[in-house]
């Protein structure tokens, strides 16, 4: 058995024009001569201490990528056998790997389906195009000029660089909640919670306003009434003694001085209806029959009749 260590991880390449050179064509239209910028970054796989915020149950890195601590490289193994000899070294499987699946080459792969993108310039002159292909290149798109020799690309590798950080963390955890027995699956971190509460707080100056204006409200009110003892008798100030002391028809029946607590009783042997007016004069006449015109009101069950569909009434 020949098993060799070795220190691997990804290699993200990013190639593009930051606009700081015009692309030109020669003089024979043939050849289209620029500058482009290349970006390379080698990932190694490790063990990193993150900065998380725990929202709702919800985890998501809290720091940006230089607050990192980058604690301990992991060592890969490539195994040209199918058993794995046990070095005690911190291992995480690579791409060629034989017998089981890739840690690295899940990262790989994913960065693939994420990030293989291109933006390709096809030369024709006046009717030149440049074709995007894959989310990235739309993405950083700097700007969109009338000439396809002017556009420009924004670095990707930031962006880039933040997704697999944020895959790699997420992948972390749930490895760890799938095999509790690895190794600090478990861990106990310090830690520092915020709670939203409701407090209300008295404004003095808003409260002394409403005050205020309570009191007014109660004087202008009692206004009306002041001087009510002056009556002579006992009075409540019931919608129905008020009517009652206007002369209004449905209390003609009753005395003029019948205890407030009184009428209601009396009221509530009475037959009210709504309805046109009529008037007693020997037989049941409406004011239309007088020459006038019709009064809609309430009265006793008698002294009105159903109102008349397509007839006026007056005030």
């Amino acid at each position: 058995m020949y098993t060799k260590t070795y220190v691997a991880g990804i290699q993200l390449n990013a190639t593009f024009s930051d606009g700081s050179e015009t692309f030109t064509v020669d003089s024979e239209g043939e050849e289209i001569r620029g500058r482009l910028t290349s970006h390379v970054c080698t990932l190694q796989g490790g063990i990193v201490a993150y900065k998380v915020t725990l929202n709702d149950g919800t985890v998501s890195l809290l720091s940006n990528r230089s607050e990192d601590e980058f604690l301990t490289p992991m060592q890969v193994l490539s195994i040209d056998h199918l058993n794995l000899a046990d070095n005690g070294a911190s291992t995480l499987r690579s791409p060629s790997s034989l017998g089981g699946y890739s840690t690295i080459g899940g990262f790989q792969y994913a960065g693939d389906v994420l990030f293989s993108s291109t933006a390709t310039l096809n030369f024709g002159g006046p009717v030149s195009s440049t074709v995007l292909d894959g989310s990235l290149a739309n993405q950083q798109l700097a700007n969109s000029s009338e000439s396809e020799y002017h556009q420009s690309f924004t670095d990707p590798m930031p962006v880039m660089l933040d997704a697999l950080r944020d895959i790699a963390f997420r992948a972390s955890v749930r490895a760890a909640k799938d095999n509790a027995s690895l190794p600090d699956a478990a861990q106990e971190v310090p830690y520092t919670g915020t709670d939203e509460r409701t407090v209300y707080v008295t404004d003095r100056r808003y409260l002394a306003a409403a005050a205020v204006i309570s009191l007014v409200s109660v004087a202008a009110v009692a206004a009306t009434l002041w001087g009510w003892w002056e009556l002579g008798r006992e009075v409540s100030g019931s919608p129905l003694e008020i009517a009652k002391a206007f002369g209004a028809p449905l209390f003609d029946s009753m005395g003029s001085n019948v205890p407030w607590d009184k009428i209601p009783k009396e009221v509530a042997r009475e037959k009210i209806q709504y309805g046109e007016r009529v008037e007693r004069g020997g037989r049941r006449s409406s004011f239309r029959d007088l020459g006038r015109p019709g009064q809609l009101i309430f009265e006793r069950d008698g002294d009105v009749k159903n109102p008349t569909a397509g007839e006026f009434y007056g005030e």
